[in-house]
């Protein structure tokens, strides 16, 4: 209910009557690699705001790795 005691009301006001849900934000990745002299590796990511942060890793080498989303 609104009421004004000096003037018209010209809106209204908006209740939500259901329940607010969280969307599921993923912000965590994981997966596999293989690169051209065959060798598998594996990887893991973390999307923190706009930067992505990751790390790589095979038989020989770990990479460190950020970079930005758009």
């Amino acid at each position: 209910m609104a009421s004004s005691p000096d003037g018209d009301i010209v809106g209204g006001i908006d209740i939500p009557v259901e329940k607010w849900i969280k969307r599921n934000d993923n912000r965590w990745a994981a997966g596999v690699t293989y690169d051209t002299d065959r060798k598998p590796g594996a990887f893991l990511d973390r999307d923190l705001g706009p930067f992505r942060v990751g790390v790589e890793a095979d038989a020989d080498v770990v990479r460190v790795r950020a970079g930005i989303r758009f």
